[in-house]
Parts: C-alpha cells; structure tokens; sequence
C-alpha cells in the first residue's frame, strides 16, 4: 500500500514540475525576441500576392512590398500583422507602425512609455524603403 501511495505523490510532483517548465518556457520564448530581431524577421517573410491583396496572382512576394502596397491599397496586410504580434508579444502589449511614401499605417494603440523599441527600413522592388517601427509595453 505505501508503494502506491509513493507511486501517487511521485507522479504528482512530475506532473508539477513539467507544467512549471512548461509555461516557463512558453513564456521566454515570448520574451525573447527583441523588437529588432522580429522587423529583420518581417522583412524577410514571404507571402504569396493573392492572400494578401485583391490581385489574383500567387506569385510570392516579400512582405515588406505588401506593406508598401497596403498603403494605398485595401489588403489583408494589417490583420496579418496584428495576428503575428499576438502571437509573437500577445495581445494590446505593442504598437507598430510603417510608413511608405506619404503614408502611414498603425497596428495597435500607441502608449506614451514603453519597454523596448525598434526601427527598421526594408528594401521595395518597386524602389524605395518601408520603414518600420515597434514599440513593447510592459
């Protein structure tokens, strides 16, 4: 009987100690991408054309010519942003901009105070830079 009831308090304290490694883990990998390192990521994301505009073509193109077409343009750019930032710093804790030409567009509240910052320019093919930026919240 004491071989089970070891047996029992074993496996509870198992149990414990994966799900405490578990969500530790979880959560420095959500820590552990610097804002900077997240834009170089972004610039080099390729997306194919048609599941970002109203253009039916499947060709892939890098995300940073997305964005610069987004800003004139009604694309899918922004909630495809927004869903990367969620799942990247979760959700309402970051503000990115990017601005291509005369425009600008804005994904999540800008706060006054902020934990960490990054900019970031990325090349277009049509000529030209979007530049990027990202601030963290606490």
């Amino acid at each position: 009987m004491t071989a089970f009831a070891d047996t029992i308090l074993f496996m509870t304290i198992v149990m414990i100690a994966v799900s405490v490694t578990a969500v530790t883990s979880l959560t420095e990998d959500y820590e552990n991408i610097p804002p900077d390192r997240f834009l170089n990521m972004v610039s080099e994301i390729e997306v194919r054309l048609s599941d970002m505009t109203d253009i039916e073509d499947d060709v892939l193109i890098l995300l940073p010519d997305a964005m610069a077409y987004s800003i004139e343009h009604e694309t899918s750019v922004s909630g495809y942003l927004a869903s990367l930032l969620d799942a990247v710093y979760g959700p309402g804790r970051y503000c990115m901009s990017y601005t291509f030409g005369e425009g600008t567009v804005t994904i999540g509240e800008p706060r006054e105070y902020f934990r960490s910052s990054a900019s970031e320019e990325a090349a277009v093919s049509v000529g030209g830079h979007v530049s990027m930026k990202l601030k963290l919240y606490a």
